[in-house]
């Protein structure tokens, strides 16, 4: 299960690939039921939003990239770019959208119809499948040997320069000034704009290790039971919060927070809300939550 966020929605994929979305201030809740949109995603596919435009990876032989309208997007799915990529970074100012397709980087608009433009060829193997992220007229990527964090540069007026190498590491959420991920050590930040530059990479929080977290420009949240941890990235440590989740209801079998997204005023986070015994018929199901931060 994994959780967007953007300036009109918010979306989760659930485990089955299934994809749904509800307006951010709540306006069009609904009794409990299966999620609005109904589009398949490919299991384990990133997806992303830029307002009201859903991208996502259709499942199918090819796995081809598509994008809709949320709200009608059974009537607006159209497919673009190459087969089986499985991840892109979006661009929410310039309503931009960026994926690899080998060693290249392409782009397309979210407004309208996508129409691929290559914008380089990095010369580096990413998979298509590997996270990627924009930043600041950047987008960070991941070389597909999970060994190095890239920053290439984007939106230039010329042709874009070779991708920095910042060192070894991955890609799991970014500000302006690192990116960040997690591993076995805890969580760990590279600076951006240059990288290491000979240095350490800094270990945000020891022995902490989740596969979805998300950062904002002072703070890092991730998934704690069922409801969200965060702390100051500058002295984590010392600053640990614990935001409690949802509570009882004879109705969900809450279990623990899956993903956790954030935006200027609120966090947002799924519940994995296990089996349902009501209304009428048992079925899996998730609850989206947001608290203020």
């Amino acid at each position: 299960m994994s959780l967007q966020v953007s300036s009109e929605r918010v979306c989760e994929s659930d485990d089955i690939s299934g994809i749904g979305c509800a307006k951010k201030d709540g306006s069009d809740l609904r009794p409990i039921s299966k999620a609005g949109e109904t589009q398949d995603g490919a299991i384990g596919m990133q997806f992303a939003l830029d307002g009201s435009r859903l991208i996502f990876t259709r499942s199918s032989t090819t796995d081809q990239l598509n994008i809709c309208d949320v709200g009608s997007c059974d009537q607006t799915a159209v497919g673009f770019g190459g087969q089986h990529i499985r991840d892109v970074a979006v661009d929410t100012t310039a309503h931009k959208i960026y994926w690899f397709e080998g060693t290249t980087l392409y782009s397309a608009s979210t407004i309208g119809t996508p129409i691929p433009s290559k914008v380089t060829d990095t010369g580096i193997a990413t998979g298509g499948w590997l996270p990627l992220l924009y930043q600041n007229n950047n987008v960070l990527f991941v070389s597909s040997d999970r060994d190095h964090i890239y920053r290439q540069a984007v939106n230039t007026v010329s042709t874009p320069p070779a991708p920095v190498d910042l060192g070894p590491g991955s890609v799991a959420a970014a500000n302006s000034s690192g990116v960040f991920w997690s591993d076995t050590a805890g969580f760990h930040e590279i600076p951006l704009p240059n990288g290491l530059i000979g240095g350490d990479n800094q270990l945000v929080l020891a022995a902490t290790r989740t596969y979805r977290f998300t950062v904002d420009e002072t703070m890092v949240y991730w998934p704690k039971d069922t409801g969200v941890a965060r702390c100051k990235i500058s002295n984590c440590a010392a600053t640990v919060e614990n935001l409690p989740g949802p509570a009882a209801d004879p109705q969900w079998n809450f279990s623990g927070t899956a993903d956790v997204k954030v935006d200027e005023s609120a966090i947002y986070f799924i519940v994995d809300g296990g089996w349902l015994t009501s209304p009428t018929t048992a079925s899996v199901a998730t609850a989206i939550f947001k608290i203020a931060k």
